[in-house]
């Protein structure tokens, strides 16, 4: 008959394993429909020089007089979310809007990937990043940047 120690701490080592398996895959099942953002010189680059992609629809968070973030999403993604202004735009218009982004030195660029890491779209926005919830296939539910500039958080508009 095996020792009755040996046998709890075999026990107990495996109800901890399986309390790691289970919690581990929680948390991996709550990443899932997440995308991200991967900072970008070449996407910072794009809009400081007002580079309009036409593979992209457009939109804006904030005040056109005091924009907080600018998004491009691949023409065949469907943003759901209504805290974006879709813009279509012109060279004159984004270099307003870029030039309007909170007078921030910080502003850059980053390519928004799907949960697969697929480029699907570009940021750009002040220091700061972003929440990306999918909806499903092509479908964002939304984009929830989280900016701060030293003039104002987008949380007190």
């Amino acid at each position: 008959m095996p020792n009755k120690k040996i046998v709890r701490l075999l026990n107990c080592r495996l109800f901890f394993i399986a309390l790691m398996v289970v919690t581990l895959s929680a948390l991996l099942s709550c990443t899932q429909n997440f995308g991200r953002l991967m900072s970008s010189s070449e996407v910072s680059l794009k809009f400081k020089q007002y580079q309009i992609d036409e593979t992209f629809n457009y939109y804006l968070f904030g005040q056109q007089s005091n924009p907080t973030a600018i998004i491009g999403l691949h023409k065949d993604y469907t943003l759901e979310s209504n805290q974006w202004q879709k813009i279509d735009f012109d060279t004159i218009s984004l270099q307003i809007l870029v030039d309007r982004m909170g007078g921030s030195t910080s502003r850059s660029g980053a390519f928004i990937l799907d949960p697969q890491g697929n480029r699907i779209g570009v940021w750009f926005a002040g220091a700061g990043t972003a929440t990306i919830k999918m909806a499903g296939e092509k479908r964002i539910a939304y984009i929830s940047p989280t900016v701060r500039t030293k003039q104002r958080s987008i949380f007190s508009d």
